[in-house]
């Protein structure tokens, strides 16, 4: 056995020891891999043309839903004329609902009452937190 023999064969011996091949990949073995790969894209689009082909076809024009159908509510945006006098009513309603009484549930006995009252009795009572939270003390 030669030199270069020897050389080889231990080179091969190292290799399959540290976990590894030292051959390439078969040519054409990558071959087929890669023209299965191709093939199989062009299956893939054969078959997506297919379905396109065969559920595509529109069957004439369908009607139109009740949104389509229905005409547009307003051709321009909803404006303010006057900011200041919105603002103000919607501060007037928000200041009549914290500072007035009114039934929350009238059933059940529950109403809102002012919030300067409301802290007042906070205060006096402090925080229901008991047993009978909530319940009406004499």
């Amino acid at each position: 056995m030669s030199a270069v023999e020897r050389h080889s064969q231990e080179s091969l011996k190292r290799s399959k020891r540290k976990g590894f091949e030292p051959s390439d990949a078969p040519a054409r073995g990558v071959a087929y891999a890669v023209l299965g790969l191709f093939a199989g894209i062009g299956l893939s689009l054969a078959f997506v043309a297919g379905m396109f082909a065969l559920f595509g076809h529109s069957h004439g024009p369908s009607a139109p839903s009740s949104l389509e159908a229905a005409p547009p509510a307003r051709a321009g945006p909803r404006l303010e004329i006057s900011p200041e006098i919105d603002r103000a009513a919607i501060e007037a309603a928000a200041r009549t609902k914290l500072e007035g009484y009114a039934w929350t549930d009238r059933k059940a006995g529950r109403a809102h009452i002012p919030i300067d009252r409301a802290m007042e009795l906070l205060a006096r009572q402090g925080w229901p937190d008991g047993p009978n939270a909530g319940a009406p003390q004499p």
